[in-house]
């Protein structure tokens, strides 16, 4: 799978210096990709479900497992980046370096979608995935450092948040709304959801992107959908919803809101 265009930008990045690839351009990627891959440079090979309502559109368009929604250089450096943080970044670093490159993916695959009237590549379609008619290639490291500049503005936000007294207590957890037995009752003063959408989200499907490369793979046994593939029907959605609220309900203070 290879990008019927790969765009070059200078440093004003105005996307008016677009243009396709020369002769030089071809034999310089022919000649990375006949080097071979480096020995021991792990990439994850996690299919795409044979069976699935949203990733397999991606199947269908022959891509077989997720590491091929990437060109062969931009798996390269996506693959060097994560042995550079497994192996060389400091612990107490090592989930923001990751964060980084994670963030950096929907873009630097094929699922990105290249607009020619605009010029330019906007990022893929939001709660879709699909191999797209025109798509660029773009650059792996300038992603991570545009992601690397968004972490230092956060963590800037954070310290000057911090100074002017306003820290709070924070507890960030993975879990279902449909059992928060770890928060006691009447405990939360405000509840704020963006809840799942019937089928017109499937969530788990769309976060293997990430999670191929994280070596973490979502249970979808508590996700609220509506999924063929998951055999979960509108009445099994609502039941999920329904538990979901009473937790809301449980932990919620009196006269406080949802």
């Amino acid at each position: 799978y290879w990008p019927v265009l790969i765009k070059y930008r200078c440093s004003a990045r105005c996307g008016n210096c677009a243009r396709p690839p020369d002769k030089d351009d071809l034999a310089r990627i022919k000649s990375n990709i006949d080097s071979g891959w480096p020995e021991g440079l792990w990439f994850p090979k996690v299919p795409i479900p044979e069976t699935s309502d949203e990733v397999g559109r991606v199947r269908r368009s022959g891509v077989e497992s997720f590491h091929q929604l990437f060109t062969w250089r931009n798996l390269l450096a996506i693959a060097m980046l994560r042995k550079y943080a497994t192996e060389k970044i400091p612990p107490s670093f090592r989930d923001k370096f990751m964060f980084m490159l994670t963030g950096s993916l929907p873009r630097a695959s094929i699922i990105n979608k290249y607009i020619p009237r605009l010029g330019m590549a906007p990022g893929p379609i939001i709660g879709t995935m699909y191999v797209p008619s025109f798509y660029p290639e773009l650059n792996v490291f300038r992603l991570f450092a545009r992601k690397g500049r968004d972490v230092i503005n956060a963590a800037r936000a954070a310290d000057a948040e911090s100074i002017s007294g306003n820290e709070r207590a924070a507890c960030v957890s993975t879990q279902s709304a449909t059992d928060l037995s770890n928060v006691p009752d009447e405990s939360v003063d405000y509840v704020f959801t963006d809840p799942p959408f019937g089928r017109n989200i499937q969530y788990s499907e769309l976060n293997l992107l990430w999670e191929a490369w994280l070596g973490s793979i979502t249970d979808p046994a508590q996700e609220a959908v509506v999924s063929q593939s998951q055999g979960k029907t509108v009445e099994a959605y609502g039941r999920l919803m329904a538990q979901s609220f009473n937790e809301i309900h449980r932990v919620l203070r009196p006269g406080r809101w949802f």
